[in-house]
């Protein structure tokens, strides 16, 4: 009779066998989540708040007060401040410490606020970018018509208009928002269009992510076009010292950076959001199933931060990119934090470069002047000679107000 070994041995895999996971756990990816929630949020509220302080600063200054670039620039700034003070801290305060938040019946009015204002100052940033690289390229492309069209006051009667049209867009988050079921832990707030209409439930799951996605890629082609624009005129006026040409050097970086740094930073969460809309009309279990919901989690959180990142990172971009930006910078900060004499030290610095720069810039009118009123030294000409240094400081002064649109 014929014995039959029925024992079977377990299989396992190399990675197994090594210990090496072959899938991402949920747990893994709460993990991951946790972390991102707990420390990335006050490191960009602690950056993101000292750094637009100092751009704010550096508009004040000299060298750029008189520029309509400064309005944009130190709204797009101050605008940040209050994203990262206000939402940023609100959504850290809720994925850490949700039990900060007491639900009542009131809630609604809390997340109304905030789907209202976090998504406002979101389009807002982004399209005070477009509009000032917009800006700049006509600047570059019609310089005299831009002296009498692109002043300060007429750049803030631009962004008011600007906040007009962004409330109007974003009004519709003050019909449904309100605060998430207790077993979500990815956001503090959200809409639920359900709970209205099936008119505004429609709107909000087949229109409103399209309208949202495609008016970012319309801010971001929009930066693109005035880009190129502008390399365009720069590099075709490159001989010509008086259009720009030696600037374009420190220009074109600035630009090309700030446009990859709001496509690349902006655009994923856009795009996020409008998946996630379509995925949730044929699947109503992302966030209840667990698996589902981790995955959710993490890509909303990357997205979400890299979106605040945003807010961060264009001051880095000016120091590196813009010799304008740094000198004005050094400025602000030396008014701000030294004292008086120190203050004096730089000053008389700097117009001892003045005047040792000046003579040689006029010696040949100081020489005609010389050979027209025939006399001596310690003669008329003392007084000429006098005059030169202001001259070319009141000129340059002037040529900066009505020319400096870069950084």
């Amino acid at each position: 009779m014929a014995m039959t070994n029925n024992t079977e041995f377990p299989y396992h895999t190399l990675d197994e066998i090594a210990g090496i996971p072959t899938t991402v756990t949920d747990d893994t990816k709460k993990v991951a989540s946790g972390f991102i929630n707990l420390l990335v949020p006050p490191i960009l509220i602690t950056i993101g708040v000292t750094c637009n302080m100092m751009t704010i600063l550096t508009m004040r200054t000299k060298y750029f007060r008189n520029v309509s670039t400064s309005v944009y620039l130190k709204a797009g700034a101050f605008n940040d401040v209050l994203a990262l003070l206000i939402s940023l801290s609100a959504h850290w305060l809720y994925v850490n410490f949700p039990e900060v938040y007491v639900r009542t019946d009131s809630s609604d009015l809390m997340c109304k606020f905030f789907n209202f204002y976090g998504s406002g100052n979101n389009d807002l940033g982004i399209l005070i970018i477009a509009i000032m690289t917009a800006e700049r390229a006509f600047v570059i492309g019609s310089p005299f018509g831009a002296v009498r069209v692109c002043s300060v006051k007429r750049a803030w009667k631009i962004m008011i208009g600007t906040i007009v049209f962004v409330i109007l867009k974003e009004c519709h988050f003050l019909i449904s928002s309100d605060i998430v079921p207790a077993e979500r832990t990815d956001r503090l707030c959200d809409v639920f269009p359900e709970r209205r209409s099936d008119e505004y439930q429609v709107f909000y799951d087949d229109i409103w992510p399209w309208i949202n996605l495609g008016y970012v890629l319309i801010c971001g082609i929009a930066i693109m076009v005035s880009n190129c624009i502008i390399l365009f005129y720069v590099r075709r006026s490159a001989g010509d010292k008086f259009k720009g040409g030696q600037t374009w050097r420190h220009l074109v970086p600035m630009l090309i950076g700030e446009s990859v740094l709001v496509i690349v930073l902006t655009f994923p969460f856009s795009l996020h959001l409008a998946l996630l809309a379509i995925r949730l009309k044929y699947d109503s279990t992302i966030y209840t199933d667990a698996e589902k919901a981790a995955a959710e989690n993490l890509v909303f959180n990357m997205t979400f931060y890299m979106l605040y990142s945003n807010k961060c990172a264009n001051f880095f971009m000016y120091c590196v990119t813009g010799s304008r930006f740094r000198e004005g910078l050094s400025v602000a900060l030396i008014d701000f934090f030294c004292n008086k004499k120190l203050k004096e030290k730089v000053k008389s610095r700097s117009s001892l470069v003045v005047s040792t720069i000046t003579p040689k810039v006029f010696s040949n009118k100081e020489t005609e002047s010389r050979r027209r009123c025939n006399c001596s030294k310690s003669s008329c000409c003392e007084s000429d000679d006098s005059d030169a240094p202001y001259d070319i400081i009141e000129l340059a002064e002037k040529t900066q107000k009505s020319y400096s649109v870069y950084i």
